[in-house]
């Protein structure tokens, strides 16, 4: 869920070191709304995934 939103991972995700904070994970994933794709990055921070960065 993003704001409201529920995304599917549509493939498989990174890893990447480079996060902002810790380890970093990137994947496309589809929205359930209206089918667009975005690149996300997300960290996960206190046991908790937080979106760091996304684009269409």
């Amino acid at each position: 869920m993003v704001d409201g939103e529920r995304w599917r991972i549509i493939d498989t995700p990174t890893r990447s070191d480079g996060g902002l904070l810790f380890q970093s994970w990137r994947f496309t994933a589809r929205s359930d709304v209206d089918h667009r794709t975005r690149v996300m990055d997300v960290e996960e921070v206190d046991g908790q995934w937080m979106l760091v960065a996304s684009w269409d």
